[in-house]
């Protein structure tokens, strides 16, 4: 009985042990995957006419690791991907910041990129909490540019609905338009973070089973 309870306790511990260090080399790999070449050299052909246009924030570009991987196991069927991206800027079409500058313009080419005819899908998203944390953010359709608060209802209202025009518009078109929510954020998002919380946590549990 003994010898296959010291089995089963050696087993667990080595799945719980691989698991630990699984997941902390994931998190390891994940601090240097990370290259993004720039709109213009981010763009990957496909052998179909169709275009997939990734329109965001540098939330966005973060995305272009896995997307490129993607192609390169698929190069057979897919289509081509294009990515236009305004670090610091959300997806809002006339939305501008004080810092970053341009946003404006970005926000309204992007629009007009997705309205092509080439382009079939299109894949929106960003940083959208920022709107509520950052107070720099200004209507360039208002000659005033006063300061937007998205946390007052007619502020946000009048931002959403000109946004859901803007859907609305697409899908008119024919495109697929995807809108990709809020991604996970803060210290407990970071890669770094969690491969050093993991190894700890993996020496921690190590010694407490042999106490």
């Amino acid at each position: 009985m003994f010898g296959l309870y010291l089995a089963g306790f050696m087993v667990g511990y080595g799945v719980v042990e691989e698991r630990l260090r699984g997941l902390s080399e994931v998190a390891g790999e994940a601090r240097t995957d990370w290259h993004y070449p720039g709109d213009e050299k981010a763009s990957v052909a496909g052998v179909a006419d169709e275009t997939v246009l990734f329109f965001g924030d540098s939330f966005v570009r973060q995305l272009y690791p896995r997307i490129q991987h993607v192609a390169a196991e698929h190069p057979a069927a897919r289509r081509s991907v294009r990515f236009m991206t305004g670090p610091g800027c959300v997806p809002l079409r006339g939305v501008g910041r004080k810092s970053p500058p341009r946003c404006v313009n970005y926000s309204t080419r992007g629009y007009d990129v997705a309205a092509s005819p080439n382009v079939r899908t299109v894949v929106i998203g960003g940083h959208w909490l920022s709107m509520l944390k950052n107070r720099d953010y200004y209507d360039g359709e208002d000659a005033r540019k006063h300061f937007l608060d998205f946390w007052t209802e007619q502020d946000l209202v009048q931002i959403l609905r000109r946004f859901e025009k803007d859907l609305a518009r697409l899908r008119s078109l024919g495109k697929e338009v995807y809108v990709v929510l809020n991604p996970p954020g803060g210290d407990r998002a970071d890669p770094g973070v969690i491969e050093t919380a993991e190894s700890t946590q993996r020496r921690s549990w190590g010694k407490n089973r042999f106490r």
